[in-house]
């Protein structure tokens, strides 16, 4: 029996036909909710049918979506992450997990690093406040310098830009994160038993190692738009044709690391290959009602919406209806974190089961408290405290005479998601408790009310979605061209996360 053909749309069978028959890289442009995963699903099983001996692989942006994809892809096409894809070829490359020292994902292994250089945090009462602020900033530029693939030989111009562009704070540190930094890459180049190996070390030592990597005849890339210098370098490394799958609008991760210009920077970049790329489009929405693909195309007017698409609805409502007509299922999102933490406790005061999207941002808020307060400050001394770190915080970034006007938007969203989440509570340890319960992450909004930054929401949807404070989208603290960029790539993401019912929370 000859199994009935899959027909998609003119736009997937374009991208289908070029697949299969074509031999130049591609870059899959597609809008959100137009299908991009199956059209990569089913290009890979008409590649098998004409190559059947084809190797291919697909990269999906984290573990619990590449473990979803692997069981929807043909049988013999693997899905796994960059990082994965990364480990593999450093293992072929002779690396063995040895000591503690040398766990994969390693996360001290700078902290280490630093330790053998003589800075030293020490514990108890040799703790060096000082030191551990300075291991703290170290950690976050040799991240980033791997991630955007800094080498050792930078300019300072070179690293000055780097710091501003992603708004890296120094505190007046500069001269001395300019001499520690080159030499802790160069250590971290070390590689053998015993030796660990960090996430950012996953993709970045086979570029600067320059392992050798078995090519796969196909790699599928998912979220193009998010790819940092190492992963672009990476994917070109490992693959003969590469596809990338994105929406360069959908891009706002900049802040990361994340070039926020990947798609075009590739498609520049593989367009001097001897085999050039084509970009295919994918602009009709499967997802969206027509009334929300109408708003989107005020910000990407190459958006569509399925002739047969319901019409949707947008509404606005006032702040205190909200809790009205919030229910189960249903999704709140918001440019900035701390409105949402003023809903998410009066949403369980109501008996709502709630929760908040973001582990990251749970660890961040605990790593705050604890650094500026001891397990025995009081709920009212971690107020004062909070306020005089945001103090200090806030004029330390100002007196760096850059535009940072949005790192001081984030910092104070920080301090005041831990004033709203101390309501109620009588110690330090209540509010970290707290914290831990209400943060996680997921990938469907289930059963329960969650709250999430837009960030934190891209690739989730619902029937109905909130939007809190729309009028911060853009960011009005947003000054370079980029930060403006993005911010409208936000407000695109945060209107296209409903499958009816758009409300706006004035």
């Amino acid at each position: 029996m000859v199994a009935t053909k899959i027909q998609g749309s003119v736009e997937q069978e374009n991208f289908w036909e070029e697949l299969t028959n074509g031999s130049s890289h591609l870059i899959l442009q597609a809008r959100a909710g137009t299908g991009k995963t199956f059209s990569c699903i089913e290009g890979a099983h008409r590649m098998l049918d004409k190559h059947p001996e084809f190797v291919m692989k697909m990269v999906a942006y984290n573990k619990s979506i590449a473990t979803e994809l692997q069981t929807k892809v043909p049988e013999q096409v693997e899905a796994q992450t960059m990082h994965s894809l990364g480990l593999h070829a450093l293992r072929q490359h002779g690396y063995q997990t040895g000591s503690k020292m040398g766990k994969i994902g390693n996360n001290w292994k700078t902290r280490n690093i630093l330790e053998e250089m003589g800075y030293k945090v020490g514990k108890g009462r040799e703790f060096k406040k000082d030191v551990l602020a300075f291991v703290q900033i170290i950690e976050k530029v040799v991240s980033l310098a791997k991630n955007t693939m800094l080498m050792e030989c930078y300019t300072q111009a070179e690293f000055e830009d780097m710091i501003t562009h992603y708004g890296i704070h120094l505190n007046g540190k500069e001269e001395e994160v300019l001499r520690v930094l080159p030499r802790v890459l160069e250590k971290s180049k070390e590689f053998g038993p015993g030796v660990g190996v960090d996430f950012d070390d996953m993709i970045w030592l086979p570029i600067v190692l320059n392992v050798r990597i078995p090519k796969v005849d196909v790699l599928f890339v998912d979220e193009a738009q998010d790819l940092n210098r190492s992963r672009q370098l990476l994917a070109m490394k490992v693959a003969r044709r590469l596809v990338l799958v994105g929406d360069d609008r959908q891009a706002i991760y900049g802040f990361t690391g994340a070039d926020a210009e990947s798609m075009r920077n590739m498609e520049r970049e593989l367009g001097d290959e001897p085999h050039g790329v084509k970009v295919m489009p994918l602009t009709v929405s499967r997802r969206c009602p027509k009334s929300h693909v109408d708003l989107a195309k005020d910000i990407v007017p190459d958006f569509k919406a399925m002739d047969d698409a319901k019409e949707g609805v947008i509404d606005t409502i006032a702040h205190g209806v909200l809790f009205d007509q919030v229910k189960k299922g249903d999704l709140i999102i918001c440019r900035m974190n701390a409105p949402l933490m003023g809903v998410a406790l009066r949403l369980l005061q109501a008996g709502l089961p709630v929760n908040i999207q973001g582990r990251d941002f749970q660890r961040g808020l605990i790593s705050m408290i604890k650094k500026i307060a001891g397990k025995k400050t009081t709920v009212e001394e971690l107020h004062l405290k909070v306020e005089q770190y945001l103090d200090r915080e806030t004029a330390r970034l100002l007196a760096q005479n850059r535009p940072t006007e949005i790192q001081v938007e984030l910092l104070q969203d920080q301090v005041s998601c831990i004033q709203f989440l101390c309501e109620g509570q009588t110690t330090v340890e209540d509010v970290i408790d707290r914290i831990k319960s209400l943060f996680v992450d997921v990938e469907t909004v289930g059963d329960i009310v969650l709250l999430s930054s837009v960030h934190r929401a891209k690739g989730l949807e619902a029937e109905t979605v909130f939007i809190l404070e729309p009028s911060k989208m853009p960011h009005p603290m947003a000054k370079l061209e980029w930060e403006k960029h993005q911010e409208m790539n936000i407000k695109y993401v945060a209107v296209t996360r409903s499958l009816n019912r758009l409300v706006m929370v004035g």
